[in-house]
């Protein structure tokens, strides 16, 4: 039962490092298209700027994300 436990909770902060590390990854890119869209002729400021929220809203949804799984990994070996 330990076992199964431990490796569920292993899982369990796999997936949170993976969904972090992917929402960062979409942040980035989000990033990209809006210095891409800012730097057309004509600049596509609407588009721009959309693209730049969007990828503002990704890398903070990430850096909660992994702050919290580092703090639960912390937890974690503390308690053993």
């Amino acid at each position: 039962m330990a076992d199964e436990r431990s490796r569920s909770e292993w899982l369990r902060s796999l997936v949170s490092l993976l969904v972090g590390l992917i929402t960062l990854y979409l942040g980035y890119q989000f990033f990209m298209y809006s210095i891409g869209f800012l730097s057309q002729d004509p600049p596509r400021v609407t588009a721009g700027l959309m693209a730049g929220l969007a990828g503002f809203t990704f890398v903070a949804a990430a850096v909660t994300l992994l702050r919290d799984w580092i703090i639960a990994e912390k937890a974690a070996t503390a308690e053993e």
